[in-house]
């Protein structure tokens, strides 16, 4: 039995999709079959989330505005509440920031208001600033402009340097402005967009893409088994 994961393209499935349409199409369908997390991956999603709630600290009594869960009613919801606080307060700080439009979904780590401006602010628990961060923050960009908040700045927040991630303060953390890169990538993720509203539900993906060193790279896709056990069935 497949399992939804509702009608949007979170940043989550996007990036999926830019690796691998394929992958993206379990994600959205058949996400229940995605391959267990190793220790390692387990060790390094909790540092992630630790780590976003440590920069919450940059910028204190912020409102957590999460969706309840994924399912649309919750997340229109969540989305309700942030465009509520906007509308309302001249100084704002809002985490898990909820944006959509038809197809996408953005919750943003931390969006500041102040001085009629938008300041975006997304959490990686790294020291480099990969493509794929660049491109997971350009996605963002892309719904929120959709959704009709376009950020006026929007920056990465990560680690200044190498550090043990048991003894990580605040004073540790950077925020590097990525406006111009991710501006200059918008005509890049809507195309990629566009292909990804046509491929999500289209069994037609399966048969496409095969395996092939995209599988590994910028990450071990997640969907290894049952795109094994797809790519079989297909031959006979």
């Amino acid at each position: 039995m497949a399992i939804k994961r509702g009608g949007f393209i979170s940043k989550s499935a996007y990036i999926a999709g830019l690796q691998c349409l394929k992958a993206l199409y379990f994600y959205k369908n058949y996400y229940q079959f995605r391959d267990p997390l190793s220790p390692e991956l387990q060790v390094r999603f909790k540092q992630g989330h630790d780590f976003g709630k440590l920069a919450w600290e940059l910028f204190p009594n912020g409102i957590d505005c999460s969706p309840a869960s994924n399912y649309p009613s919750d997340i229109k919801k969540a989305e309700n509440k942030v465009k509520e606080i906007l509308a309302n307060q001249e100084k704002a700080v809002i985490y898990e920031a909820t944006f959509s439009s038809t197809d996408f979904l953005s919750i943003l780590d931390i969006l500041v208001k102040e001085n009629n401006q938008l300041i975006a602010y997304e959490v990686k628990s790294s020291v480099e600033l990969s493509e794929t961060y660049f491109n997971d923050a350009a996605f963002q960009y892309y719904v929120m402009n959709l959704a009709n908040f376009k950020p006026d700045k929007f920056y990465l927040v990560h680690l200044a340097s190498k550090t043990d991630f048991d003894h990580i303060t605040i004073e540790d953390i950077i925020c590097t402005d990525v406006t111009k890169e991710i501006v200059d990538l918008q005509d890049y993720i809507a195309e990629n967009a566009n292909k990804m509203t046509k491929a999500k539900n289209d069994i037609g993906t399966l048969k496409e893409i095969t395996h092939g060193n995209h599988c590994e790279h910028p990450y071990k896709c997640n969907f290894t088994k049952i795109c094994e056990l797809t790519e079989k069935i297909i031959s006979l």
